[in-house]
């Protein structure tokens, strides 16, 4: 689920059938890409893109035409 109330606006990973969050980001579009800055199992959600705590996973979605 995206939380786009916040700044950054935020996810959560629910494995299907469970109710638990398995993990939580931030995420946000950055021209035709969508970003997620996240980490497996966090106890912390990070708060930045900029300098992102050690360990954490960025992967880029791109929109193509």
């Amino acid at each position: 689920m995206i939380d786009g109330s916040k700044q950054p606006a935020t996810i959560d990973f629910v494995r299907p059938g469970e109710k638990q969050v398995w993990t939580s980001g931030i995420v946000r579009f950055k021209n035709d890409r969508l970003e997620v800055l996240y980490q497996p199992r966090a106890q912390e959600r990070p708060t930045s893109f900029e300098n992102p705590p050690y360990g954490f996973y960025l992967f880029t979605l791109t929109k193509t035409k």
